[in-house]
């Protein structure tokens, strides 16, 4: 056991260190976030990442195609390559992500806010469905979002969330800052609010 410790350290440090990412790491920075904000960094990473294994995979092919002598051995160092450039991008796709997110909140440069319409609600549940009249997009917040404040909404509410612009453009930190008069009048009656 200590021999294959020894012998495989490396790679059994880069296992740790990959599961610690996607199970705490990459969902706790996650929740920062907004499902449209979120996706879209990973969208955004992702391509980065496409990229960077297009440009890793050109340079090693020509490195390679200048040794190679028959046609099979040829096949074989691009079969070669393909795996590298897969394992690559499969490992390296949560480090990017998690960088990423971290990298967005180091600075904040400012404060924007977005109206959404409750479109759907369910109070026994607590599953909320917003709507952003300007983007077109459906939302469903996460339920951390939702337990940091005190949602007493009906469907065709409209909530005001503000939001940190961060580093890179993403807009992360979303907090209810206000709802529509007449939530605000009705909040206070038992007319089935939830």
């Amino acid at each position: 056991m200590v021999h294959f410790l020894k012998k495989y350290w490396i790679n059994l440090s880069l296992a740790v260190i990959l599961s610690v990412l996607i199970v705490l790491f990459i969902p706790n920075e996650e929740s920062h976030y907004l499902q449209p904000d979120a996706e879209s960094i990973k969208e955004k990473t992702r391509l980065v990442l496409i990229w960077t294994d297009v440009a890793m995979f050109s340079i090693i092919l020509i490195l390679v195609v200048r040794n190679f002598k028959n046609i099979s051995e040829f096949v074989l160092s691009i079969v070669g390559i393909l795996s590298l450039c897969l394992a690559f991008f499969f490992f390296f796709d949560s480090v990017f992500l998690s960088a990423t997110f971290i990298l967005n909140r180091l600075k904040n440069k400012g404060t924007i806010e977005k109206k959404y319409t409750v479109t759907y609600f369910e109070g026994a549940t607590g599953r909320l469905m917003l709507y952003d009249e300007v983007d077109k997009k459906g939302i469903f917040p996460d339920a951390r979002f939702l337990a940091n404040s005190d949602l007493r909404v009906k469907v065709r509410d409209t909530l005001t969330i503000s939001f940190k612009k961060g580093l890179l453009g993403f807009n992360f930190d979303p907090r209810i800052e206000r709802m529509n008069e007449f939530l605000k009048a009705t909040s206070s009656k038992s007319d089935k609010v939830y």
